[in-house]
C-alpha cells in the first residue's frame, strides 16, 4: 500500500483597515445598521490609473468591528505576513476618506481623513470632547434628531438658525455642561436639528437627610448649554468631517430675540421630560457664528 503524503499551505489575510463604532447611549459597539465607506484621497495629484471614486465597503466582524480588505493601492499588503516585522515595514502610507452612515438613522453621518495601512484599529487623529472609552481607540457615534431616549435617560433637543436671516445652522456643535462638568455633546443635522441624549447628572451628595429630598420625578438640573459653528462647515451640503465639526468657534446665542449676545444658555433639566431649547417667541435658538 502506498503511503500519499499531503503538504498543507497556509495563507494570511491581512486587513489594512479596521474601526470600532461606540455609541456613548447604549455603551456598546455598534456592528450593525451603519454603511462604512472608503475611498481614495488625491488632494492635488492625478490619480493612479487603478485609482477612482467608488467607495470601497468595510464590512462588520463577529466582533462588530468594520474591517476592509480589499482597498485600491493596498492588494499586495492584504496578501502580507501580519507580523510584528511586517507591520514595521508597512508605515501609513496612503490617505483615505472613510464615510459614515446610518440606514436606521440612529446616528448622524460624518466623514473621517486617515491614512493607511494600519496596525489594529485605525487612529483617526482628532480628540472629541466625548470620549468613546478611556484609553481606547473606539470612534464615538453621535445621535440624530429623530432618536428616541432610551427609558431612564435625558433628551435635549434644539433647532438652530443664524440671526435674523434664520437660516439653519447646519453641524453646529451643542454641548451641555452641569456644575461646570460636561455631560454631553452632539451636533446639528443639515437643518441645524441637534438631539443630545445622556443619563441625568448625578447629584451631589447632600447635606440634608435623604429621606428630606424630592422624589425623583420632581427633580431638575442646572444645565449650561453652548453652541459652536461657522459659516464654512453650515454650507456643506453633505456629511462633514467630524474632526472638523469639534474644532468650530463658540457662537453667542439669544434668549430673548435680541442680537445674540450670550456665550451660553442656561437652561433647566426636569427628570422624564425632554428639555427643548428656544429663543423667546421662536420655535428653535438664534445664534451668530464667528
Amino acid at each position: 500500500m502506498n503511503a500519499v503524503q499531503q503538504s498543507l499551505q497556509s495563507f494570511t489575510r491581512v486587513a489594512p483597515f479596521g474601526m470600532g463604532f461606540w455609541d456613548p447611549v447604549s455603551r456598546c459597539l455598534v456592528g450593525d445598521g451603519l454603511e462604512v465607506g472608503l475611498r481614495p484621497q488625491w488632494k492635488g495629484k492625478t490619480p493612479p490609473a487603478w485609482a477612482n471614486e467608488t467607495h470601497y465597503p468595510a464590512e462588520s466582524n463577529p466582533k462588530g468591528i468594520y474591517v476592509a480588505h480589499r482597498l485600491p493601492g493596498l492588494a499586495e499588503f492584504a496578501r502580507g505576513a501580519g507580523t510584528e516585522e511586517f507591520w514595521k515595514s508597512q508605515p501609513p502610507r496612503l490617505a483615505f476618506v472613510v464615510t459614515v452612515q446610518d440606514r436606521a438613522n440612529r446616528f448622524q453621518p460624518f466623514r473621517l481623513s486617515l491614512k493607511l495601512p494600519q496596525s489594529g484599529l485605525a487612529v483617526y487623529g482628532c480628540d472629541t470632547p466625548e470620549a468613546a472609552l478611556p484609553g481606547s481607540s473606539y470612534v464615538p457615534l453621535f445621535s440624530s434628531p429623530t432618536r428616541n431616549a432610551p427609558e431612564g435617560m435625558a433628551r435635549l433637543r434644539v433647532e438652530l438658525r443664524y440671526g435674523t436671516k434664520e437660516r439653519p445652522a447646519a453641524w453646529a456643535c451643542v454641548r451641555a455642561s452641569h456644575a461646570g462638568k460636561l455631560v454631553a455633546s452632539g451636533y446639528a443635522d443639515g437643518q441645524g436639528r441637534a438631539s443630545l441624549i445622556f443619563p441625568y447628572p448625578v447629584a451631589p451628595t447632600p447635606a440634608v437627610p435623604l429621606a428630606t429630598l424630592p422624589p425623583l420625578q420632581e427633580r431638575a438640573w442646572p444645565l449650561q448649554i453652548s453652541v459652536f459653528s461657522n459659516h464654512t462647515l453650515a454650507k456643506l451640503a453633505t456629511a462633514p468631517e467630524l474632526c472638523e465639526v469639534f474644532k468650530q468657534p463658540r457662537a453667542t446665542l439669544s434668549a430673548d430675540g435680541t442680537p445674540p449676545a450670550l456665550a451660553a444658555m442656561a437652561a433647566s433639566l426636569e427628570y422624564g421630560r425632554d428639555l427643548v431649547l428656544r429663543t423667546s417667541g421662536t420655535s428653535h435658538v438664534l445664534i451668530k457664528p464667528v
